[in-house]
């Protein structure tokens, strides 16, 4: 006489991730990571050269007007890589521009 034994199948491991598993799974940790050192870097700054006018507006304005070139390139860079294509060579067409233009 033959016996069947049969299993029962394992059941699934019900155990839930734990709370810093979701917290590093998150897509947003890398933004957030960054803001947070921006903030560090910011205030470090401020206390630093408080008195040498760090935080005021024109500040801001010459920074971004001084790196305006860059904010051109990387949107153009967005909508290349973004409609399919792939441009790794903007730095050095930016590098070459320079040199000539030096």
């Amino acid at each position: 006489m033959t016996t069947t034994t049969t299993r029962e199948p394992a059941a699934p491991d019900s155990r839930t991730p734990g709370r810093a598993a979701r917290i590093l799974a998150d897509r947003r940790l890398p933004v957030l990571v960054t803001a947070g050192l921006f903030l560090v870097m910011y205030a470090v700054g401020l206390s630093r050269y408080q008195n040498y006018g760090f935080a005021e507006t024109q500040v801001f304005l010459n920074l971004f007007i001084d790196n305006s070139y860059l904010l051109v390139a990387a949107v153009g860079a967005t909508f290349v890589i973004l409609s399919g294509g792939i441009d790794l060579s903007v730095g050095s067409v930016i590098g070459f521009t320079t040199m000539f233009t030096a």
